[in-house]
């Protein structure tokens, strides 16, 4: 009978090492892995981002600032020099509904975009809701006078 060494194999500990490593080596792979947006998630993202750029240069500047929406699409503005001045506009994409509410009464659709909904420096928000949705979700924002913009993602 032969007597084995013990350099023969791997021990548990090396095993459990090796599987660690990759282990974590694969979760890296899939978090940095480019993830698929649908249209609805890129518009939420771009609303989310317009909304808080608004609410935050209108506390910074002391500036009115107002969100406005159209058949078409949306803008924000802020008002100086007397007039109101468009910052940023975007197209809605194909595919997308979208409605207005304020006072739990549905808007109509203006053609034009124009402001409609004001965000003061002093931190309060014209009350609305705005719904956007594909035939998979629906995005709810609404603003809360002085608390900000709430933002709900709901599966259809």
């Amino acid at each position: 009978m032969k007597n084995k060494s013990q350099t023969d194999g791997f021990s548990l500990i090396e095993v459990l090492i090796v599987l660690f490593i990759i282990g974590l080596m694969s979760s890296a792979v899939i978090l940095f892995m480019p993830q698929s947006s649908s249209d609805l998630d890129i518009q939420a993202k771009k609303l989310s981002y317009g909304f808080n750029a608004l609410i935050h240069d209108s506390l910074v500047s002391g500036k009115v600032a107002s969100f406005g929406f159209s058949d078409n699409g949306y803008a924000f503005y802020t008002f100086a020099n007397n007039q109101w001045e468009e910052t940023t506009t975007t197209e809605w994409p194909e595919g997308l509904n979208f409605e207005m509410y304020q006072s739990g009464k549905k808007l109509d659709i203006p053609e034009d975009t124009m402001p409609i909904f004001l965000f003061k420096p002093n931190g309060l928000i014209t009350p609305f809701r705005l719904k956007i949705s594909d035939s998979d979700y629906l995005y709810s924002f609404s603003s809360h006078m002085n608390d900000g913009i709430k933002v709900e993602k709901i599966t259809k």
